[in-house]
């Protein structure tokens, strides 16, 4: 993310075993959130200044992410997206 705020301009990277970085998001502003739904094969994704939520479908051998889509918006007065997790059920728990 960039220090002074500016939106729009940070990555998301994922390490590989290897010790190499690859950018695997653009255009983000400040990433607060990341859970792993492994039986569905989902990974969700905060950007806290987009006030949403998102889905990619992941595949954990090859740490690739796709199909982003947006789950939920944290509605204006609701608090800011932050932290996210998954319990055993399922079920997606979102910090605001």
């Amino acid at each position: 993310m960039s220090m002074d705020f500016t939106k729009a301009a940070g990555s998301l990277y994922v390490m590989e075993l290897d010790g190499r970085v690859r950018r695997v998001l653009t255009g983000i502003s400040i990433s607060n959130g990341l859970a792993w739904d492994d039986q569905r094969g989902r990974m969700y994704y905060i950007d806290t200044a987009t006030r949403g939520v998102d889905v990619m479908d992941y595949d954990v051998h090859s740490g690739t992410v796709d199909n982003r889509r947006r789950v939920f918006l944290v509605p204006e007065g609701a608090g800011d997206p932050d932290g996210m997790t998954i319990d055993r059920e399922g079920m997606l728990w979102v910090a605001h």
